[in-house]
């Protein structure tokens, strides 16, 4: 086992302890957290956090939200030493560690570590061009969430499950552009192959300048195991400078060749799994989902929200004369509303449809096809990651 399967499969092996309800003995937040002297620069720092995507809201501004989980999800992600730095991190583009060092009035290597570790922690962004070192902070999702499966414990989950599953799951899609989209696998799925090339999985993938692959965070922590993957479910996907972040920062992932890309996509292909991918057109996180263990498509089915309607360009098409009535379409129907079959024949609702193709692959008739929307309702999603949360921040009037 070489280095790079090596750290995902004990990553894998960390978070499928919260299957098991196994605690890991480490605490999900230094209580020296919340001695005095560190408070004012973690108020001035969620007042920052908040000017991104979904924002950083108060527990007493959330319905239902129980006191301070806003407070024990910031202390959780920075710790003491590192928040007097973070609030001279920037959240709008990148800083160099001299600029952070300058704004800090602090040592330049004594930033440049600091902030290193803020990266491996996966509270900051990081990447490295031309031999400058730069940081950002990010949103919540996708971003600083996703950056965290190598810590997910039972601690964790009890120190901030308050305000991930009260706050940022519900608002994921009600805001106004979406935080994850689904897409085909490739061209062949879209009608006269007219598929928009930053809704193409496959051209994403292979255009990219490096990928990089992790355990799933879905799938491990899940006590039922997935019906579709195999363990350590090395399955979810980074690209270009966030596949740099993954492997040599966070240190959970492993860069991939196209010929692993492409049987990847094979896999999926005939195992009903379905492209998800960050709302940006760069995609620069991609998931592989199941029906059985995506988070994402149980949040999109119980909450839904006003920015469901761009996750897809593309609506499905039945020829009739060529359906069967098997019912596989329905069967793998990822959302498992946007397909049933009423009287021997596939009926459609539109509005519960994400586009990604998967029941047109499980047809064996071939009688399904996704079909580009008209050009007045075709969504265009945001060039990156970073210009997806300053969209979704202007739309919540923080821009």
């Amino acid at each position: 086992m070489d280095q790079g399967e090596e750290r995902i499969r004990k990553n894998y092996e960390w978070m499928a302890k919260i299957a098991r309800n196994e605690p890991t003995g480490i605490p999900a937040m230094d209580p020296r957290a919340d001695a005095p002297q560190y408070q004012p620069y973690y108020a001035r720092l969620r007042e920052m956090l908040e000017t991104l995507c979904s924002g950083f809201p108060e527990a007493s501004e959330i319905p239902g939200m129980p006191e301070g989980a806003e407070w024990r999800m910031l202390k959780t992600l920075f710790l003491p030493e590192h928040v007097r730095l973070a609030v001279h991190v920037p959240v709008r583009g990148f800083g160099t560690a001299a600029e952070i060092a300058r704004r800090a009035a602090l040592p330049e290597g004594t930033v440049l570590e600091a902030l290193l570790a803020m990266a491996g922690r996966g509270c900051i962004f990081h990447k490295r061009e031309h031999g400058v070192d730069s940081f950002r902070h990010l949103g919540q999702i996708p971003g600083i969430i996703e950056f965290q499966p190598w810590r997910l414990s039972v601690e964790y989950r009890e120190a901030t499950g308050d305000y991930v599953s009260g706050y940022l799951r519900p608002v994921m899609f009600d805001l106004n552009v979406p935080s994850w989209r689904w897409i085909p696998i490739n061209a062949e799925a879209v009608a006269d192959n007219a598929i928009l090339p930053y809704d193409n999985a496959e051209r994403i993938l292979l255009g990219a300048k490096c990928v990089s692959v992790c355990s799933c965070m879905c799938r491990a922590v899940q006590e039922t195991p997935c019906k579709y993957m195999e363990p350590p479910y090395e399955c979810c996907l980074q690209l270009n400078e966030f596949a740099d972040f993954y492997v040599n920062d966070l240190k959970i992932s492993r860069y991939i060749t196209h010929d692993e890309i492409r049987a990847l996509l094979r896999y999926n292909a005939e195992h009903h799994i379905a492209m998800e991918v960050a709302g940006s057109q760069r995609a620069e996180i991609i998931c592989c989902c199941c029906e059985c263990c995506c988070e994402p498509i149980r949040i999109f089915r119980k909450f839904g929200g006003k920015s469901v309607k761009q996750i897809t360009n593309y609506v499905l098409e039945c020829d009739l004369e060529r359906c069967t009535g098997c019912g596989e379409c329905a069967a793998h129907c990822f959302t498992r509303e946007a397909l049933r079959m009423v009287d021997g024949k596939p009926a459609y609702t539109r509005e519960k449809c994400v586009g990604c193709g998967v029941c047109l692959r499980s047809c064996p008739a071939g009688a399904l096809i996704l079909r580009i929307k008209n050009p007045e309702a075709v969504f265009e999603p945001p060039e990156s990651l970073y210009d997806l949360h300053a969209v979704q921040a202007r739309g919540r009037g923080k821009g």
